[in-house]
């Protein structure tokens, strides 16, 4: 199992501390709920999810993916990841990115 390193615990709250100094109020950040407040997309969305990521919880990622409506929609679940799983799982990341593209070529050829 992959776990944080001291390093990537000390950036992560780094980073939540200076995102409390954007403009947004704190109010309206914690008020969004995309499960009610955008239930659908006009584009295809693709969900690339990391098993053990504590910052985007996977389950409610996919509890995200089964309710949005959206023309193609895809959900990469990866195992052995946390918050980053295109750098900690690289090899299948590559494999996730060519479908993507692969699928969104495919949808744009349908839709030009």
């Amino acid at each position: 199992i992959r776990a944080y390193t001291q390093a990537e615990r000390v950036h992560i709250w780094e980073g939540k501390i200076k995102s409390n100094k954007c403009t947004a109020s704190r109010d309206t950040r914690t008020a969004f709920n995309a499960l009610r407040d955008v239930p659908r997309l006009e584009l295809p969305v693709f969900f690339l999810a990391g098993a053990y990521d504590y910052t985007c919880c996977s389950s409610l990622q996919q509890k995200y993916y089964e309710a949005v409506s959206a023309p193609d929609k895809a959900f990469f679940l990866f195992e052995n990841s946390a918050h980053s799983p295109l750098y900690e799982e690289h090899e299948r990341g590559r494999q996730v990115l060519e479908e993507i593209v692969e699928r969104s070529l495919s949808y744009g050829a349908l839709h030009d």
